[in-house]
């Protein structure tokens, strides 16, 4: 995760983000632990679907789902 072992969130907090947008790899580690850890701090997890890519792309999708159905917004890159 981004977030672990630093202040991250804490310096996001004081700029004022509300809203995270996360992409990289793996999908099912380390983006997820990433969103994760964005949603337990409170904050709007939006994941880059076309900029993000897993392992297995079966557990890719049950990663995108479980994520979406703790309260990530799955988006595209070219959305607005």
């Amino acid at each position: 995760s981004g977030f672990e072992g630093t202040n991250l969130a804490e310096i996001l907090k004081e700029k004022g983000v509300k809203r995270v947008y996360i992409c990289g790899v793996a999908t099912e580690y380390c983006v997820r632990a990433t969103a994760l850890d964005a949603l337990k701090h409170s904050f709007e997890v939006y994941l880059i679907r076309d900029a993000v890519k897993g392992i297995k792309p079966e557990d890719e999708e049950k990663t995108l789902r479980e994520l979406e159905d703790k309260g990530a917004k799955i988006i595209s890159s070219a959305e607005p």
